[in-house]
């Protein structure tokens, strides 16, 4: 199942081989075989291919690298991730920006606990 992707990053990564898009269609995916309908078997394929292939430290740097660009867009795409940029203009404005964010998290803080206290307060009678 996993022999395209395989052949792609043997050949086009991992060799750098060259590639050309050609305008034809090849093939047609059906969607109602093996591939489409077994979960993570293609997965565990392309996981067990790894291991197997790629040196340990270059695929335990391929996860944590994975991990970061995760957490990174998660905050790129937050509220407060689209400010960032606006705030990071200057280190002075950027130190200023972090206490008064921190400021208003302490805050926040504060009347959650105690609204979540008298919710719990008013279900307990």
């Amino acid at each position: 199942m996993a022999s395209d992707w395989i052949h792609i990053v043997e050949n086009i990564i991992l060799k750098g081989c060259s590639y050309k898009r050609v305008p034809v269609c090849i093939a047609e995916y059906d969607g109602n075989g093996i591939s489409a309908s077994s979960g993570s078997l293609g997965v565990d394929e392309r996981m067990r291919w790894i291991k197997d292939n790629i040196p340990a430290a270059f695929y335990d740097s391929l996860l944590e690298l994975d991990r970061t660009r995760m957490e990174l867009n998660e905050y790129k795409n937050s509220e407060l991730g689209k400010i960032i940029p606006i705030v990071s203009h200057t280190r002075r404005f950027s130190k200023r920006a972090r206490k008064l964010v921190l400021f208003l998290y302490r805050i926040n803080s504060i009347f959650s606990s105690s609204s979540k206290r008298n919710k719990n307060q008013i279900k307990k009678k």
